[in-house]
């Protein structure tokens, strides 16, 4: 892999190359720039498992939209909630191991 020296971020991307922090002192594996998302096999921050604990009774509705519920735990998502609170699916496909109240 390409690292940069000094960092442009997008056009470092645009150009494959990984950008590094311009404000760091010097390159180490922290510095290398990542956007605020969380990867395929990258697990979810602990903040992510906080908030659901403490929201999932709080729900009055669950939209679920554009996903495959298929990757752990937000797949768990739908099942966490009390039975009674409503549940809509905006998808393209519908999710056979799901049942929603609208879809």
């Amino acid at each position: 892999a390409v690292v940069s020296t000094q960092s442009t971020g997008k056009e470092d991307v645009m150009n494959q190359i990984i950008p590094l922090c311009t404000r760091c002192p010097e390159p180490t594996p922290q510095s290398i720039m990542k956007p605020d998302i969380v990867f395929f096999g990258e697990g979810l921050p602990s903040e992510f498992h906080q908030a659901i604990e403490a929201d999932r009774m709080k729900a009055d509705l669950v939209i679920v939209m554009g996903s495959s519920l298929k990757v752990k735990p937000v797949a768990h998502i739908p099942n966490l909630v009390p039975p009674d609170i409503p549940q809509i699916l905006i998808n393209r496909e519908p999710l056979s191991h799901l049942s929603f109240d609208i879809e």
